[in-house]
């Protein structure tokens, strides 16, 4: 992937480090994850809006609590009409609280505005570790999955050939639900891609990756096709898809592991839709999932999109 010449912009911070936004910013966060409350709580903004969204299921949420101000934000207007404005140039969209059905939508509209989308993301310092490991899985992170259906606004009707389709898993720990997905799938078994985040958050963590999904690896042999991009890094991911794309033509993609590896993957489909079917799973998350804060990471999407 190092062929390709476009920048990726990102800044890195600690996790205790101050964020400082461009005036008249707006600041979108959630708080499903406990180290979302510590990453919106070290940023700084000068006439900055703050925005704190509490999902209700779906893509529908309600805004800074109030029961009164609800949207959808796989509606345009919805999400034009409360995050974009004249007087706000730029939003940070912190996708680290935030469900797939909300964050994906709304970033999906305001990459279609004419207004500068950042997106940040807060590493945890560690995983809550599962009293019971079954199949290699280490980590405690999920209490069950709801089945394969469509992010909301991501539904594509493009015709294709299932023998010829590439399948690319975007693997985290969770092994059940790469083996879950896959019997879903049901795609060509030489035809699956799976990605793995090498560098890791931490550096034993793609090791954990391979363990969590070790059966399914060695019962499709697809371990031979094991794709490697950076955990943190969408900009990797969004290339890759570029290439396996160009190489297969239709992608189904399921954006399983890391966030900053779906943020990748919702953007290839926002900007190729006709060539991409994004397939997931919406697995309903613990509530004490992490441990702490590790880096957090500032994309700035615009930029990089206009630079392809």
């Amino acid at each position: 992937m190092d062929s390709f010449n476009h920048v990726r912009p990102r800044e890195t911070l600690a996790g205790n480090a101050e964020l400082v936004l461009p005036e008249g910013s707006i600041y979108v966060y959630g708080t499903l994850e406990e180290r979302s409350r510590q990453s919106v709580g070290n940023v700084i903004g000068v006439s900055s809006q703050f925005c704190h969204l509490k999902e209700l299921g779906e893509a529908r949420v309600s805004i800074d609590g109030d029961p009164s101000h609800l949207i959808d934000c796989s509606i345009e207007k919805d999400v034009i009409q409360t995050f974009v404005n004249e007087s706000r140039s730029t939003v940070f969209l912190d996708i680290t609280g935030l469900s797939h059905n909300v964050w994906a939508p709304l970033l999906r509209i305001l990459l279609s505005a004419d207004i500068d989308v950042r997106a940040v993301y807060m590493e945890p310092s560690d995983y809550a570790v599962n009293p019971n490991p079954f199949g290699g899985e280490l980590f405690d992170l999920s209490e069950k999955i709801d089945g394969v259906k469509p992010l909301p606004g991501f539904v594509n009707f493009a015709e294709f050939d299932d023998e010829l389709v590439a399948f690319v898993p975007l693997l985290g720990f969770e092994g059940a639900r790469f083996a879950y997905i896959l019997e879903q799938a049901q795609p060509a078994a030489d035809r699956i891609y799976p990605v793995v985040g090498v560098p890791g958050f931490r550096f034993e963590y793609p090791f954990h990756t391979y363990q969590g999904n070790l059966r399914t690896l060695l019962s499709t042999r697809c371990w031979r096709n094991v794709r490697y991009v950076t955990a943190y890094c969408p900009f990797g991911i969004y290339d890759l898809l570029t290439e396996l794309s160009a190489e297969h033509g239709f992608l189904r993609v399921a954006p399983i592991g890391t966030k900053p590896h779906a943020l990748g993957a919702i953007m290839f489909a926002i900007k190729h839709h006709s060539q991409v079917e994004l397939i997931y799973d919406h697995p309903k998350r613990k509530e004490k999932r992490t441990v702490g804060v590790g880096k957090r990471h500032v994309f700035r999407l615009t930029e990089f999109l206009r630079s392809l």
